[in-house]
């Protein structure tokens, strides 16, 4: 059995009261002039034909807040970059020296070889 306080939280919400519940919890809402979709139809077209239209913001420090989370975006993904790229310099310079150690070892056992060769053909 369904109580109507659960058939109105069912029941699909409104732009306004997205953007109510939106500000209640800091997120703020973008307002437009004109048409459901930011056009305003009566307005001029200018000459590179984009249509015109203004978006405000509403809400306390919108863009104090989109600022601030933007520089933590970037300094998360530097970050991350930072020591990403150290990990993979380090690696570089183990492959370079295992590869070094490897040609260095290849090249003992070629004299090697080619000693017992040459004794070989002697005897």
């Amino acid at each position: 059995m369904v109580s109507k306080s659960d058939q109105k939280s069912q029941e699909p919400k409104t732009n306004d009261q997205r953007d109510g519940e939106n500000e209640s919890r800091g997120l703020g809402s973008i307002e437009t002039n004109g048409g459901g979709d930011g056009i305003d139809s009566d307005a001029a077209v200018n000459s590179s034909c984009q249509p015109k239209s203004s978006y405000r913001f509403s809400g306390k420090n919108d863009f104090g807040k989109v600022i601030e989370e933007l520089n933590e975006i970037r300094e998360a993904y530097l970050s991350y970059i930072k020591a990403d790229q150290e990990r993979l310099e380090q690696r570089l310079r183990e492959n370079r020296q295992h590869q070094s150690l490897f040609f260095e070892k290849v090249e003992r056992l070629e004299k090697r070889i080619l000693a017992l060769v040459q004794t070989n053909i002697e005897e």
